[in-house]
């Protein structure tokens, strides 16, 4: 085929924006990859092709970029007009360690502020930063390291795992300001210098001691996936006086299969205070959401791990004698429809039942309506009244504004405590 034929076959290969969702965009790079590099950089450099079809090419010229083309992949990496897909997936294919245009990348990323990137710009450079090794990134993919997404977070382990491998340990510690592994763990001046050490020391028992719960949760992660340290973690476990390292050390013991019960009877059974809120609902909530994000208090691991579980209602029966109820009140209720179906998107614990005084809400995770958060309650009150009498517990305004202090729940894009209605009547898109 002549150039012009080339171009216009991988057009039709790339013939719309449909292969910019994953998996139809890896099954045409795995395509492209078929083809010589040559036709692949003229349209990935090309500026007048849509961003989808520049992005596949760009990618297939993954490990076998033309060295005499570098320059012009480089000059379309580095252009702020062009748009981020396109220019990550150049940074990717161009960061090769020991490739003739190592130096020239690299003294270019070096100068690149993280502040003001376009969308996940920063961590393109941050991921080709890692990969070419370079040193004096350690602090910034520290930071990536705590970060609350993953997807950036892995980036920052990856980056510092060759940064370890290629300069080793003692130089990576030294550039996060330490002397040592084990002085970063407990005096490291960021939550991400405190989470990076981790990575490098054989014992994290100590991190569990950390005032910022991220960094403890982490410690406990990693000694939960080992038996080692038992004998140190028992020793937290008993110590008197309670605090949250005991808290955490029960937590990693139950997290090993012990049963903590008995430590837990012995200090009072400590839980975090909820006043107002039923036992059931706590329950219930805790079932569902624990262990939670993060920042999670270790108290709610702990109860989690000493309350029988309270056992997944039969949502079908629930909906279905919610529905006889509202019947048999004259309400003329439809069927019920699931959060997702709701909203048109996402999901969630509950199903809405429209009746002819309004809607009403049903929670999956127990026998819990509501009329709902910007609903009157007069209005929709028959309705309320007739499941009420038949069992089912009504969240009030107070219980459904209480919020479920420390337990950090994923919630549109935030990782916090949200409210009792908020988790019994969860939707997320």
């Amino acid at each position: 085929m002549g150039d012009a034929e080339d171009r216009e076959r991988l057009r039709e290969m790339t013939a719309t924006s449909d292969i910019a969702t994953f998996g139809m965009r890896a099954e045409a790079v795995e395509l492209l990859r078929a083809w010589p590099p040559g036709p692949l950089v003229e349209l990935a450099v090309d500026g007048a092709e849509p961003w989808w079809r520049r992005r596949c090419c760009a990618e297939a010229l993954a490990g076998r970029v033309p060295p005499e083309r570098a320059g012009d992949l480089l000059a379309c990496a580095f252009d702020e007009e062009a748009e981020t897909e396109v220019r990550g997936a150049l940074l990717d294919v161009l960061s090769v360690p020991g490739a003739p245009h190592e130096g020239v990348l690299l003294d270019w990323l070096r100068t690149q502020s993280l502040a003001g990137q376009p969308y996940d710009m920063d961590l393109a450079i941050m991921r080709a930063r890692g990969v070419l090794a370079d040193l004096s990134a350690a602090d910034e993919l520290a930071e990536l390291v705590a970060d609350p997404w993953r997807h950036r977070a892995l980036v920052g382990q990856d980056g510092l795992d060759v940064l370890v491998e290629r300069h080793g340990p003692r130089a990576v510690v030294g550039r996060l300001g330490a002397t040592s592994a084990e002085e970063l763990l407990t005096s490291g001046s960021t939550v991400g210098r405190r989470l990076a050490a981790q990575r490098l020391v054989d014992d994290v028992t100590p991190a569990l001691a950390d005032p910022c719960r991220s960094v403890a949760r982490a410690a406990y992660e990693q000694l939960i996936t080992t038996d080692a340290h038992q004998a140190e973690l028992q020793r937290l476990a008993e110590r008197r006086g309670g605090g949250s390292v005991q808290y955490w050390a029960l937590a990693v013991l139950a997290g090993r299969g012990s049963d903590i019960r008995p430590a837990w009877e012995e200090l009072g059974r400590p839980r975090v205070a909820l006043p107002g809120v039923p036992d059931d609902v706590r329950a219930a909530i805790l079932d569902t959401y624990g262990p939670g994000q993060p920042d999670t208090d270790p108290l709610w691991l702990v109860e989690r791990a000493c309350m029988p579980p309270p056992g997944a209602p039969d949502v079908a029966e629930l909906l279905h004698i919610a529905v006889a109820v509202l019947a048999n009140a004259a309400l003329l209720p439809r069927e019920p429809v699931s959060a997702g179906d709701w909203n048109d998107t996402g999901w969630g614990t509950y199903h809405v039942i429209s009746t002819a005084v309004g809607d009403v809400v049903v929670s999956t995770l127990g026998p819990y309506v509501s009329g709902g958060p910007d609903v009157e309650r007069e209005s929709v009150g028959r309705a309320l009244d007739a499941l009420v009498a038949a069992g089912f517990q009504e969240i009030d305004d107070d219980l459904a504004a209480t919020r479920f202090e420390g337990l950090a729940v994923y919630f549109f894009g935030n990782r916090q405590s949200l409210r009792v209605y908020d988790l019994l009547f969860f939707w997320q898109d």
